[in-house]
């Protein structure tokens, strides 16, 4: 053997010996090392909202009902905003284990989006799920159980659904009242989402921004409008550069109150069962909260000075159909057995 071919034939062995001794902890053969983290009573918990929004709140009340049923045994230490980064980075944190997020709040469409399974999404249809009620109903479902059973697969365990409320549309041009009114309007969305794709489908100009930029780029004039639950559009003052909201609800956000499978597996039984039982019973409180939000956010939406107005959804969701047929071959047999399922509400 010539002198290179030894020196090459060393090196495979060498990173293949690194490589074997790092299975046991790693994402694929040559893929980041796991890190993880021993559990210490303490979780590290990510809400990419505000302090005021029914999330945030939802998840300090976890916090408080987790100390008291555990007598103090276990804690939550709640973080609000862009702390981590975006709910995309947050989601990819837990899925490669890097330890710093144990328990999230992030939306099921993102989920569509980052993890192998793509019906997590279907929730976000446009005008697929219409009302409060039908959402709630369908977070509890046995069908959204069964999508959401091979996440422990990459790290994520959801433990109950909190409600992220419906999207509207605002703008600094004209009130939405039909969707030609869409036509030439740069609306900013979440990269890579349903309803970017919805939204570039009826005519609109849609482009994705970090929320983060959000404020400052509607400041600037580079977008004429976004589109948020009235939620989101007050609590983070989105109203102060747009005149119009339309109350569009184009999209429902199902939000995904999700614990890494790393943590999960080392909590006993009795603690896994104080921590479902905080997060449902938080989950209850923030979905309430949400819905009676919506309303009053919308009224003072009104006093900042916004024009608000109701379009006709029955046209919209005809303008949509084509988009939701078309798209449904990405879920297989999934999407008919959401509509399914619907169908017997």
């Amino acid at each position: 053997m010539s002198k290179w071919k030894k020196i090459i034939a060393g090196c495979i062995i060498c990173l293949l010996v690194i490589g074997i001794a790092g299975c046991g902890n790693s994402i694929g053969f040559f893929g980041e090392k796991r890190k993880g983290r021993e559990f210490d009573g303490t979780f590290h918990l990510f809400v990419t909202m505000g302090d005021d929004d029914p999330r945030s709140v939802g998840a300090r009340e976890f916090a408080r009902l987790l100390e008291q049923y555990s007598k103090g045994a276990l804690r939550c230490e709640v973080n609000t905003g862009i702390v981590l980064g975006s709910d995309a980075d947050l989601i990819k944190k837990m899925k490669r284990d890097t330890g710093e997020v144990d328990i999230f709040v992030v939306s099921g469409a993102y989920f569509g989006e980052y993890t192998k399974i793509p019906e997590l999404e279907i929730s976000a249809m446009p005008y697929l799920i219409t009302d409060f009620d039908t959402a709630w109903a369908y977070a509890k479902s046995e069908l959204l159980a069964e999508f959401e059973q091979k996440l422990p697969e990459e790290n994520m365990r959801v433990l109950t659904h909190f409600c992220g409320g419906f999207r509207c549309m605002t703008n600094s041009k004209r009130p939405i009242v039909t969707p030609d009114d869409l036509q030439g309007l740069v609306i900013r969305t979440p990269a890579g989402s349903l309803v970017m794709d919805v939204l570039f489908e009826m005519g609109a100009k849609a482009m994705p921004l970090s929320f983060a930029e959000l404020n400052d780029a509607l400041a600037k004039g580079y977008y004429d409008g976004q589109e948020n639950p009235p939620s989101i559009i007050y609590y983070n003052g989105l109203y102060e550069h747009q005149k119009y909201l339309s109350l569009t609800n184009h999209s429902y956000m199902i939000q995904n109150f999700t614990i890494a499978e790393s943590i999960w597996r080392q909590l006993s039984e009795q603690e896994k069962e104080i921590v479902s039982r905080a997060a449902e019973e938080a989950a209850e409180g923030e979905r309430l909260a949400m819905r009676e939000q919506t309303t009053q956010c919308i009224e003072l939406l009104k006093e900042e000075g916004m024009e608000v107005n109701t379009p006709d959804l029955a046209l919209f969701t005809q303008a949509t159909e084509d988009f939701r047929q078309k798209k449904s071959e990405k879920y297989k047999d999934a999407y008919a057995r959401v509509k399914e399922w619907l169908g017997k509400r």
